[in-house]
Formats: structure tokens, C-alpha cells, sequence
């Protein structure tokens, strides 16, 4: 496996996907964090401190239930900026990464077999095998997936293909309403629903190429 590439704010910082996820990397410069941390305490609980208790406190995504394992029989501090702390936390966990999305920060593991994928893939993949059934994604599936496109901020124009977008735009200049500008709107459109379907399939697609599952 290559080296990682040393990074400012550390070796497990993400920054790609920290880009992907619209995070705001603001938050780590000049943001230092004064934390104590009783006896009994995990590194799940330390994490929720550093980010509680610094000078410009910020919410947690999701934190990987690997760091609940142990507790520690002694109280910890941490003390400076947080991404140093927060690294001081992850050595622990060669597997793990941590990066921040628009809602808070995310430390997980993340398969190599998917670093190849983008976030877009990796978000509509793993839902779109979840929510197959009988070899299809019913109507039901597919507006739920468009939601949480929507919700996790991609543009219906940057992910489409100029020739679907075409569509879209086509749609638009037919429509004496509202317009369509998000993958709901696509998905509630008779015409344009499958054409969402089709976008959620190839990324169901590329996950499943990514870890060699069967079709």
C-alpha cells in the first residue's frame, strides 16, 4: 500500500473528502481546544470533548463505534489547536480517517477498494444495493434516494450528462410552473424519472465494480 502523503493537519486527515463533503475547513485554523476528560472515558468520548470544548466548537457527524472499545482507567487532556488532538486520538486507529462534511465531523474507516469512487458514487451506491428489490428499484426507492442526493448537496447539472441535462433543460422551457433544479423535482417528473433511475444506476454500478460484488 503507498505511503499517505503527510498532510498539515496530519496523516489521517481527509481532504478530499473533506471537499466532497462541502466542510468547512475554517474550523480547524486558530481553533484550540482546553479538554479534560474523567477516568472510565473512551477516545468516542474524548473526540466529543476536543470538539465541544474549543475555541470555536463544532458538531460531530459520525464517530466510528471502534473508539467506544476501551476505557481508560485514568482521566485525559487535551490541550491545542484541534487537529493536532484530534490525530493525537487516531493514531491509535491505523484504519481510520477523519474529515469534516457540512454537518459536523465524520471519523470512520474507508475501504481502499473505494478511494477510486466519488463522493457521489460512494453516497447513491450503497443505498441503491440497499434499496433494490427484485432486480429493481421501485418508484418509492428512487425518490427516497434523490432526497438524500439532494440533502447531501449535489447539483442535478454537474451530475447528470450533458445530453440528460439536455432533457432537464428541455423539461424547463415546456413547464409553465415551477422548475425543475433538484433530483426531487427530476424524480416526481413522469418524464424525467427515469432518467434519475438511470443516474442512480450507474453509481450502483461503479460501487459495486469498486468491491467486486456480483451483479
Amino acid at each position: 500500500m503507498p505511503k499517505r502523503r503527510k498532510h498539515p493537519f496530519g496523516t489521517q486527515f481527509d481532504e478530499r473528502r473533506t471537499k466532497e463533503g462541502w466542510g468547512e475547513i475554517k474550523v480547524l485554523l486558530d481553533n484550540p481546544t482546553n479538554s479534560h476528560i474523567e477516568s472510565g472515558s473512551t477516545h468516542y468520548d474524548h473526540l466529543l470533548a476536543i470538539a465541544r470544548d474549543s475555541h470555536k466548537p463544532f458538531p460531530i457527524k459520525y464517530l466510528n463505534p471502534k473508539l467506544k472499545e476501551t476505557a481508560f482507567p485514568r482521566g485525559r487532556a487535551y490541550f491545542g489547536f484541534v487537529f493536532d488532538q484530534i490525530e493525537k486520538v487516531l493514531i491509535n486507529y491505523p484504519e481510520l480517517r477523519w474529515w469534516l462534511e457540512g454537518n459536523g465531523l465524520v471519523v470512520d474507516e474507508v475501504p481502499p477498494t473505494l478511494d477510486s469512487l466519488s463522493h457521489f458514487d460512494r453516497i447513491v451506491g450503497p443505498l441503491s444495493v440497499e434499496l433494490l428489490q427484485n432486480g429493481r428499484l421501485s418508484r418509492d426507492a428512487v425518490n427516497s434516494i434523490a432526497q438524500t442526493i439532494d440533502a447531501n448537496g449535489f447539483k442535478l447539472k454537474k451530475i447528470l450528462q450533458p445530453k440528460e441535462w439536455e432533457e432537464v433543460v428541455a423539461q424547463n422551457r415546456r413547464r409553465t410552473g415551477n422548475k425543475i433544479v433538484t433530483f426531487t423535482d427530476a424524480a416526481k417528473c413522469p418524464t424525467l424519472h427515469e432518467l434519475v433511475r438511470h443516474t442512480i444506476y450507474r453509481a450502483r454500478k461503479e460501487y459495486k465494480d469498486a468491491l467486486n460484488l456480483p451483479s
